[in-house]
């Protein structure tokens, strides 16, 4: 197993990154949207808590993968397939979901701090969990998710179409198949 990308694939550690990641962002818009809806309130600092340490998880996953791309390692080339235009906006999409990422973990901190989340969620009931649906940080969270989540369906949808509608062999570099 190589550490380091190729020309032809990603390295272990960039795949590594790249799916724990995966992960961490799909477990944290399943819990911010479950939280969003109409949970009791009982179940509300459990799941903050789960989305807090996953929020922190994922602000670190995005820091390592960023020093990992500038400090050490190097994508590989371009699918040769891919038109012009497709690689522009396969660069424009990764750059929204990196800048989504921090839009989410920012708001995330804010409306943590601003509400102290942290002492509601640890005081076994005795601070209710306080409303934030309509606050400014939690509308921007909110907004930001939804946003997030429709890029990802954009990058696992254009993954799909690179492995099974071209067979450019782009799900291989990320190690499927």
């Amino acid at each position: 197993m190589q550490l380091e990308s190729s020309a032809e694939m990603y390295g272990v550690v960039a795949r590594s990154i790249h799916w724990a990641s995966a992960a961490s962002i799909t477990a944290l818009l399943v819990t911010g949207f479950v939280m969003a809806s109409s949970v009791a309130e009982l179940e509300k600092p459990l799941l903050f808590l789960v989305h807090a340490a996953l929020g922190v998880l994922t602000l670190l996953l995005t820091l390592g993968r960023l020093a990992w791309w500038i400090f050490v390692d190097n994508k590989p080339t371009s699918s040769e397939v891919a038109p012009y235009w497709q690689t522009q906006l396969a660069r424009l999409v990764h750059t929204l979901i990196y800048a989504l990422i921090f839009v989410l973990i920012i708001s995330g901190i804010r409306m943590t701090i601003l509400w102290d989340l942290f002492s509601a969620a640890t005081s076994n009931g005795a601070i209710l969990f306080p409303e934030i649906k309509i606050r400014p940080p939690r509308i921007v969270h909110g907004l930001a998710g939804g946003m997030l989540t429709g890029l990802i369906a954009l990058h696992v949808g254009a993954a799909l179409f690179h492995h099974y509608g071209l067979r450019d062999g782009m799900l291989k570099r990320m190690g499927i198949g």
